[in-house]
């Protein structure tokens, strides 16, 4: 009787875990494309955003700043984790369970991206791409990367794995929908970012805490942006 019993309860949180699976997948979808129509709505604000910005550093930093793109991807994720599905900031940006996790470890992966920018560099140089450092890009991206990590790695990720119980389907998923925020980049470049953000998730995952991805993050963009500045940066810069 009590092997029957455990079976019948094994059998619903199965039941469970799929229902919450394919519900949280609709759900990020659904925002997803939400934010996306919430951008086009806003295209009055980005107007009037883009006339804040000038040619210069400073400019690349207001770019940064004023990224409502990103603030509303954040805004929108926000209201449904804490307003819709009553998720504790804990649920969202220390999410559940125990972590064994220890600052050497940390480091450690720290070091690996490190490694993994230096033969983004070399590569890059090998291509012969034009290196350029842009201190306004550096300093915006504390603030832009904030947004960025708040969303995906906090709301997103959290909620996924909170409700599908599956850690490395909702790591691969933010990962991609990640990729498909930046999608002024294209081809190897893109690749690149789906497979950078997977540490950023997985390390989120096993701290608990979005920081560790956010040091993560600034210190892959500081390396590799002097490269790899999107286009309507560098037009912005020089003025076309």
């Amino acid at each position: 009787m009590g092997s029957m019993t455990t079976a019948l309860n094994n059998g619903g949180e199965s039941r469970n875990t799929k229902v919450g699976l394919v519900g949280i997948t609709i759900v990020v979808v659904i925002l997803h494309f939400a934010h996306s129509e919430f951008i086009g709505a806003a295209s009055g604000i980005g107007a009037w955003i883009n006339q804040q910005i000038s040619p210069d550093q400073t400019g690349l930093f207001l770019y940064h700043v004023l990224a409502y793109w990103t603030a509303i991807g954040a805004l929108l994720y926000g209201v449904v984790a804490f307003g819709v599905f009553r998720c504790s900031a804990r649920q969202v940006f220390l999410l559940p369970g125990r972590s064994a996790w220890s600052i050497q470890k940390a480091l450690v992966i720290t070091l690996l991206v490190a490694v993994c920018e230096v033969a983004i560099i070399l590569g890059t140089r090998w291509g012969n791409l034009e290196y350029a450092l842009y201190p306004g890009d550096m300093v915006g991206n504390l603030i832009s990367n904030a947004y960025e990590e708040i969303w995906f790695r906090g709301f997103m990720l959290g909620m996924l794995i909170r409700f599908s119980g599956k850690p490395w389907y909702a790591i691969l998923l933010t990962s991609l929908f990640f990729t498909l925020g930046h999608t002024q980049y294209v081809g190897w470049i893109s690749i690149g970012f789906f497979v950078l953000a997977i540490p950023f998730a997985w390390i989120t995952w096993k701290t608990q805490w979005i920081l560790w991805a956010y040091i993560l993050h600034n210190l892959v963009d500081w390396a590799v942006d002097p490269f790899l500045t999107p286009g309507r940066i560098s037009d912005l810069l020089t003025g076309g």
